[in-house]
């Protein structure tokens, strides 16, 4: 039974998800807990995004996201989840490590009407496989986007 509910989820998130956002691209900021930097959105068609940021926090890193959008009922919300991964140099006093590993995302976010802005919060985890290993399970993050 747990099964089928989670696969009937899946589907319907699959299905609903295949409307478009109401912006093609965008660039902005994501205030982290664990991670700040600029973000970068651009669609792939349909509900497809990709989404890059430069993580600025803890040294230099680089994440990379696959994201499916899914239209909630007030116009311009967006649920939106995804998976990546992620390099770069991750930082801890001192010293530097060369970090690589994977990324799970899941998001709600809100293009404003009339104005070319989108206001976002997310849950960004990550398990570094290389280097700085490790689980990270405490990345909340606020975004702001300007979008063209």
């Amino acid at each position: 039974m747990k099964k089928l509910t989670l696969l009937l989820t899946f589907a319907v998130l699959t299905a609903t998800g295949a409307i478009a956002q109401d912006y093609n691209a965008s660039v902005g900021l994501r205030g982290g807990l664990q991670d700040s930097g600029i973000s970068v959105k651009a669609s792939l068609g349909g509900a497809n995004m990709l989404e890059g940021i430069l993580g600025l926090d803890h040294g230099t890193n680089i994440y990379l996201l696959y994201e499916r959008n899914v239209p909630l009922d007030v116009t311009g919300l967006n649920f939106y989840y995804g998976a990546g991964g992620n390099f770069g140099n991750w930082k801890a006093g001192d010293k530097g490590k060369g970090t690589l590993g994977i990324d799970g995302v899941v998001g709600c976010e809100y293009k404003i009407a009339g104005a070319p802005i989108v206001l976002g919060v997310d849950y960004k985890p990550c398990l570094n496989i290389v280097g700085h290993t490790g689980l990270n399970v405490y990345d909340f993050g606020f975004n702001v986007w300007v979008v063209f």
